[in-house]
Formats: C-alpha cells, sequence, structure tokens
C-alpha cells in the first residue's frame, strides 16, 4: 500500500516522507532498501518509524509538507484533516478498513438478510460474488415477490 502513495510522487519528481504503520514499518524499510540499490538518490524517499502521535501527527501539519495521503482509521483521518485545515494543505483520506468476503452461489438471501441497506454487521468494500448466479438468483426472487 505504501507505493500506492509514494510512486505518484516520485514519478513527479517529488520527495517523499512515508510513515508507516507500527505493523509495516519493516516492509517500508525494505522498499527503501529496494529504492537506494537501483539508484534513487538519498533524502528522496524517507521513512519515519515512530509511533503516530510522535511522528504522524507532527507531519501532517507541518508547513513544509504540501500533501498528505493517509490510510488508515477514521479517527486518525479526522486528526489529519483538522491538522491540515488551517493551512488548506491537499489531503487524500482512505479510512475504514478492507473487509473482503465471499459469497457463495448457494447462499440464501432471504435467510441470511445480506441485502439489507442498514445492516452494521456487514459491510464488506470487497465483496467475492458468484456475480451471474447472484445476480439471476436475486431477480428471480425479486420477480417471484412482485408476482
Amino acid at each position: 500500500m505504501a507505493t500506492w502513495k509514494v510512486a505518484p510522487a516520485l514519478a513527479a519528481g517529488c520527495t517523499a516522507v512515508l510513515k508507516p504503520s507500527e505493523l509495516a514499518s519493516v516492509t517500508c524499510l525494505e522498499l527503501a532498501d529496494i529504492c537506494k540499490e537501483v539508484g534513487l538518490p538519498s533524502g528522496v524517499l524517507n521513512i519515519v518509524t515512530r509511533l503516530g502521535p510522535d511522528a504522524g501527527a507532527p507531519l501532517s501539519a507541518h508547513p513544509d509538507v504540501d500533501k498528505v495521503a493517509f490510510t488508515g482509521s477514521f479517527e486518525t483521518g479526522k486528526k489529519i484533516m483538522a491538522s491540515a485545515a488551517p493551512m488548506v494543505k491537499p489531503v487524500t483520506l482512505e479510512l475504514g478498513g478492507k473487509s473482503p468476503i465471499v459469497v457463495f452461489d448457494d447462499v440464501d438471501i432471504d435467510k441470511e438478510n445480506l441485502i439489507d441497506e442498514n445492516a452494521k454487521c456487514l459491510n464488506p468494500s470487497k465483496p467475492f460474488i458468484g456475480f451471474w448466479d447472484f445476480h439471476r438468483n436475486t431477480q428471480l426472487s425479486l420477480i417471484r415477490l412482485l408476482q
């Protein structure tokens, strides 16, 4: 995910500061090593490995940081947006988890109530569904209800 944020900045000729999650610091440090191996000049990609309140908050509020891109929790996203707002700094937020689910073709839609707009227990952002069967079965169920 870090490369989604960093690669466009580097391709545009910008320097980048990457503050990874504490859970992903090692992979981001490996990314920095790879960038060094392929000849990226020193200081173009900078990795900061500290906790959010110690590093992320000061980075998002710093006047020399021209843009912030953040992937993570809603609560942290609100803080980043608030710290960037006084400078009208561009912010890109991707908030909330990625919660993939797999729906098989033998699901009983009526019984499971998977299509409930008010359901908070199942709100996937990446559903993997046997689309044709699901679509056909849903249409048939709706037609039966309308008859």
